[in-house]
C-alpha cells in the first residue's frame, strides 16, 4: 500500500494534471474507470456450490461469457446479474435458497471480469451483454441484480430486458454523480469527469445510443413489473437515493432499507435473502407454474 505521503503526492499531481492537461487527465481517468477489477478467488463452500452447477457459455462479441445454472429446467427461472468487480459467487446464499424453493437459477461472469478477457468495458456494453444472455438462455420469470448489475436491468428495460418480477439490490441509477465521485477520488476535477464521460460516450456510441442521448438519460425509465429494491442506509458506494430514484418513478416498486450491511455484505444477509425469496415466490403466476411442475 502506498505511503500517505505518496498518496498525497499522487492526488496533488492529479489536481495539477486536471488543470494543465485536462485531456490527458480524462483519458487516464477513463482507462482506470473502464478497467474491471479482478474478482477474488472462490471460497471452498463457493467452489462446492459452483461445482454442482451446469456450466455453459454464451457468445457475445469477442467474449465467451461463462454461465452456471442450478435446479429443475422446467421450474420458474431467475437470472442473477452481478455488479462491477463483484463475483457471482456472492449470490451463493440466494442461489441455495431459491433452488431449495424450486427455482431454476442462472448466473454468469460478465465481460472483462474473467481471466483472459480484455480487461476494459463499460456499463453500457454490459447491458447489451445482458441482453445477449436473456436472448440466448431466456426467457426468465425474474431478474435479480446487484449494484451495476441492477443498474443494467434498469437501463436494459429500454432494449427489451424484463421479467415478471425484478429485484434490484443496491442499484446504481446515477452514473453522472458516480463518475464525478470516482474522478474526485483520483484527485481529478469534475470537468475532467465530464470530459471522460464524453470520451466514453463517443467510444461506445453504438451501445450508448439505444439507452439514452447522454449520461443523465440512461436510467430514465418507467417499468410496471413488481419490483423489490433493497438498499443499505450506510452504503457509502451507492447512496440509498439511487434506489429512491426508482421508487419515485416505477409505480409497483417498493424499497426495503437495511442498516449496517453496506454495499456487498447485503447480498449474504439471511434476512435480505429471505425477503427476496418471499417476494419472488409471491407471484400468482409463478406459484401456479411451480405447482404444475410439482404435480407433473
Amino acid at each position: 500500500m502506498p505511503s500517505p505521503f505518496l498518496q498525497r503526492a499522487r492526488f496533488a499531481g492529479a489536481r495539477v494534471l486536471s488543470v494543465v492537461a485536462p485531456g490527458v487527465a480524462a483519458r487516464i481517468t477513463r482507462s482506470v474507470f473502464t478497467t474491471a477489477p479482478r474478482i477474488r478467488p472462490m471460497r471452498p463452500e463457493e467452489q462446492a456450490l459452483f461445482a454442482r452447477a451446469e456450466r455453459g457459455t454464451v457468445a457475445f462479441r469477442n467474449y465467451r461469457i461463462p454461465t452456471w445454472s442450478w435446479g429443475n429446467k422446467s421450474a420458474p427461472r431467475v437470472l442473477l446479474s452481478h455488479g462491477w468487480g463483484v463475483a457471482p459467487a456472492f449470490f451463493g446464499p440466494l442461489v441455495e435458497r431459491l433452488v431449495a424453493q424450486g427455482w431454476n437459477v442462472t448466473t454468469y461472469l460478465g465481460p472483462a471480469h474473467a481471466d483472459g478477457d480484455p480487461p476494459r468495458t463499460t456499463g453500457m456494453t454490459l447491458v447489451h451483454a445482458l441482453r445477449a444472455l436473456v436472448d440466448t438462455l431466456g426467457p426468465f420469470d425474474a431478474l435479480v441484480g446487484h449494484s451495476l448489475g441492477a443498474g443494467m436491468i434498469v437501463m436494459g428495460s429500454k432494449i427489451g430486458i424484463g421479467a415478471e418480477r425484478l429485484v434490484l439490490i443496491s442499484p446504481v441509477t446515477d452514473l453522472v454523480d458516480h463518475t464525478d465521485r470516482f474522478a474526485g477520488a483520483m484527485g481529478m476535477s469534475r470537468k475532467v469527469a465530464a470530459r471522460m464521460r464524453r470520451i466514453i460516450r463517443e467510444e461506445v456510441a453504438a451501445d450508448f445510443k439505444p439507452l439514452g442521448r447522454d449520461w443523465d438519460e440512461l436510467f430514465e425509465t418507467c417499468v410496471e413489473a413488481p419490483t423489490l429494491l433493497v438498499h443499505d442506509e450506510n452504503d457509502e458506494l451507492m447512496g440509498v437515493s439511487q434506489s429512491e430514484y426508482i421508487v419515485q418513478r416505477w409505480p409497483n416498486a417498493r424499497l426495503v432499507r437495511t442498516q449496517g450491511l453496506g454495499h456487498v455484505k447485503i447480498l449474504r444477509n439471511p434476512a435480505v435473502v429471505d425477503g427476496i425469496a418471499q417476494f419472488l415466490d409471491a407471484s400468482p403466476a409463478l406459484q401456479a407454474r411451480a405447482a404444475a411442475n410439482a404435480a407433473a
